[in-house]
């Protein structure tokens, strides 16, 4: 085979890799809770939490802290945002 021939090739096979690359990433969601109600949040969290806790075995004690934890964490973003329209930073 002629040598530009595989370079057209070779440069085809990288251009449609790397266009599937970065479509099956392209539509990832970033705006977990962004929009949410705290009754919203603490829905989610909860979810979460128990969802973390039996991955991670973890006691009574243990879910008590990470919702707080969660919680805190929501506080802080809400205090953070403020009363943008657009929370979403892109």
């Amino acid at each position: 085979m002629k040598r530009w021939i595989k370079r057209s090739l070779f440069a085809l096979f990288g251009v449609s890799v790397l266009v599937a690359g970065l479509s099956a990433c392209g539509h990832r969601s970033h705006e977990f809770g962004a929009q949410l109600s705290a009754e919203e949040y603490s829905q989610k969290r909860d979810k979460i939490v128990s969802r973390a806790a039996s991955k991670l075995d973890l006691n009574d004690d243990q879910k008590k802290r990470l919702a707080t934890l969660g919680d805190k964490l929501y506080e802080q973003r809400t205090a953070l945002i403020g009363q943008t329209k657009d929370p979403v930073l892109r």
